[in-house]
């Protein structure tokens, strides 16, 4: 679900407080982005959300966005939210478990 060599590859580039503010802003724009999934031509969100998703390490999330921009007709935003509140709730415990949430 979630590729934690690229959080931490990540997470060691930008140093552990902008990765925390990275991780943060990340989470709002795509918490955004999917409350405003567009219903007609969701190519340009889809190819944002999977590139987003992929530098942040949700690699579940950036397969399923994939998916979905090389098949746009199947796009699915109650499938793309669920599959981002997963990688959001495994990101937090995973911080928390490593002890690099704060």
């Amino acid at each position: 679900m979630l590729d934690w060599d690229r959080i931490a590859e990540l997470r060691t580039e930008v140093g552990p407080q902008d990765f925390l503010e990275i991780a943060d802003l990340f989470l709002a724009e795509c918490a955004d982005g999917l409350a405003a999934f567009p219903a007609t031509a969701p190519g340009p969100a889809l190819h944002r959300l999977r590139g987003a998703a992929c530098n942040l390490g949700f690699s579940a999330l950036a397969r399923l966005a994939a998916a979905m921009e090389a098949a746009p007709h199947t796009a699915d935003p109650g499938a793309l939210g669920t599959a981002f509140a997963e990688a959001r709730s495994a990101l937090r415990a995973g911080l928390a478990a490593r002890g690099w949430d704060g």
